[in-house]
């Protein structure tokens, strides 16, 4: 599970979706298929996510596997999305 750290404002505009970092002041610029995955990331455990994603998008599972490990990784790794696990 994921969630935006309080120090992340999150604002979706036009099917696109941006984050900005108040602490560093730096933003990060999503397209819709970012914002989706950020979205269902934000709703779901990943494995719900994923095949949400899979019910929207026409890709197979490894490429969406892989394509939303890597943004996780780079959200992550720039503090604007932070694992969890939820009890």
């Amino acid at each position: 599970d994921f969630v935006v750290p309080p120090s992340v404002l999150v604002r979706q505009v036009d099917g696109e979706m941006v984050l900005l970092d108040l602490r560093s002041e730096r933003y990060y610029g999503l397209d819709a298929v970012g914002a989706a995955m950020v979205a269902a990331l934000l709703e779901h455990p990943r494995e719900q996510a994923i095949d949400a994603l899979l019910a929207v998008f026409t890709i197979n599972r490894e490429r969406l596997v892989g394509d939303l490990d890597a943004l996780v990784d780079r959200l992550t790794g720039a503090g604007l999305l932070v694992a969890t696990s939820r009890s």
